[in-house]
């Protein structure tokens, strides 16, 4: 997230390489598409990784999660946790257990149809005039340079929603770096998508 790209190994060994302590998010391994993830783990020992229920397990607004860090650092790790958030509801947690045991079949279901919608969404914005230029192969997010308008990228974005009615994350919320692009979702269903980009593509303010 924004982007859609996986890190290849070649990259995490080069990150593994400076020997410093790395946060991954790892929220989006089970959503990837081409090669099988690879968790940062498997590159450092000084690595806290973070995963959760929300995306792989369709249980956005549930807030459950987990982290796997070195046993050195987990006396600081629950001193933290113990001050911001103690722990998750209980019937939350039983959600959890019950995918864990039961949901192997629906979510390989979903993941195929998230990549069903990947690879429409690049041929279409391609038929559209509006390629990406780079191929993203998880999560379920494009980056979109547009066409210098002398717009900010949220400004872009609440001209886009007020114009269509379709709406997308500006590049400025994931950073300075991100600032001239937007980010579209492709969580959505295969009708919906195709609606929303040819609003994009008609209106033009990606284009021109």
């Amino acid at each position: 997230n924004p982007t859609g790209v996986v890190f290849s190994s070649e990259v995490m060994t080069a990150l593994a390489d400076l020997d410093i302590p790395v946060i991954s998010d790892e929220i989006y391994a089970d959503l990837s598409f081409e090669d099988p993830p690879s968790s940062f783990l498997s590159f450092s020992t000084q690595t806290v990784a973070i995963h959760g229920f929300s995306k792989s397990y369709a249980m956005t607004g549930w807030r459950l999660g987990y982290m796997i860090t070195p046993l050195e650092w987990m006396p600081a790790a629950d001193r933290l946790h113990q001050n911001l958030m103690i722990s998750a509801t209980q019937f939350i947690q039983e959600a959890g257990i019950s995918v864990l045991r039961k949901s192997a079949a629906y979510c390989e279901e979903m993941k195929k149809e998230f990549n069903l919608r990947r690879l429409f969404v690049l041929e279409r914005m391609r038929e559209l005039g509006m390629d990406l230029g780079y191929t993203p192969t998880g999560a379920f997010y494009v980056l979109y340079k547009y066409r210098d308008s002398g717009k900010s990228s949220l400004e872009l974005c609440h001209e886009v929603l007020e114009k269509t009615g379709v709406a997308i994350a500006p590049g400025s919320d994931f950073g300075h770096a991100a600032e001239g692009f937007v980010r579209i979702s492709y969580a959505q269903s295969m009708e919906n998508i195709d609606r929303a980009l040819i609003k994009l593509a008609e209106c033009k303010l990606l284009t021109s």
